[in-house]
């Protein structure tokens, strides 16, 4: 029993790590896909279209995201996530979709 315990409460401190490290992942894949600056500021309200991000650039970021963390954002468990529907992806929105994982 407390073997189980321990191994749930080491996949909950793993998990709230990386949901916590999220942000830092996609920041710095989107400012390397996309030659940012430091300057450049990118909180939950910026769409990556915002930042210069073009179609290829949008999946690109996408294919860099699942290459860091075997998460893919463009997959629902049902669908594919609709083109309309990627050009309007805040960092928030990406984040949480990262959560979901």
């Amino acid at each position: 029993m407390l073997e189980r315990i321990t191994t749930l409460s080491v996949n909950r401190i793993i998990q709230h790590h990386n949901k916590m490290n999220y942000r830092e992942i996609l920041i710095n894949i989107v400012k390397e896909y996309l030659n940012l600056t430091d300057l450049v500021v990118l909180d939950d309200s910026t769409m990556l279209i915002d930042v210069g991000a073009d179609e290829l650039d949008i999946v690109e970021i996408a294919m860099g995201i699942e290459d860091e963390t075997n998460i893919d954002i463009f997959w629902d468990g049902n669908n594919d996530m609709e083109y309309n529907e990627m050009m309007k992806l805040t960092f928030g929105d990406i984040i949480k979709l990262m959560e979901r994982g």
